[in-house]
């Protein structure tokens, strides 16, 4: 295919919807908002030098999330390798400006595992369907409907332990007997 006639077809495919879902997606895994750019610039690259590989256009969100999630582990495993830096002037992530969640979920998030937080921000802030999720993350669909599952049980758990921990104990008040 011509490169004028796949650069057209690439910028159609990569509407603003999808390049927004990108975004978030990348905001999610990186660190710092610098780490979040240079992801979905490389992750872009990438998806545009292979954009023939593509079977299936309708398939384009999916196929471009896992191309983000697969430079973000490039990127973990690069980083592995070198010394520990410590940058004091990163900028974290601002939370994008689309839909997601509250704060306190965001909390429980946090304690859970990279991949649970993964498969929960694709599934419920993307809104990906477990098929889509499940091409994301290389796995199985029954593999996204047990992990997913999984994940939403830690989650539950997490936020039940912040609830704990936010009870005021003088706030509860104890039934009498025959109450």
């Amino acid at each position: 295919m011509p490169n004028a006639d796949r650069q057209k077809r690439f910028e159609e495919a990569l509407s603003p919807a999808v390049y927004g879902a990108a975004w978030r997606f990348g905001c999610r895994l990186a660190d710092c908002r610098e780490d979040a750019e240079d992801l979905l610039q490389e992750a872009l690259a990438t998806a545009f030098a292979r954009f023939d590989q593509l079977r299936d256009p309708l398939r384009f969100t999916p196929w471009l999330l896992a191309i983000v999630r697969r430079c973000h582990l490039m990127k973990l495993r690069e980083r592995s390798r070198r010394p520990r830096q410590v940058d004091v002037m990163r900028e974290p992530v601002a939370e994008p400006d689309a839909p997601g969640f509250s704060g306190e979920v965001r909390a429980a998030l946090a304690g859970l595992p990279e991949r649970q937080r993964t498969l929960l921000a694709l599934v419920y802030a993307e809104e990906l369907s477990q098929v889509e999720a499940a091409q994301v993350l290389g796995v199985s669909p029954a593999g996204v409907r047990m992990q997913l599952t999984r994940a939403r049980r830690a989650l539950r758990r997490a936020i039940e332990r912040q609830w704990a921990e936010d009870a005021d104990p003088r706030s509860v008040r104890v039934p009498k007997r025959g109450e």
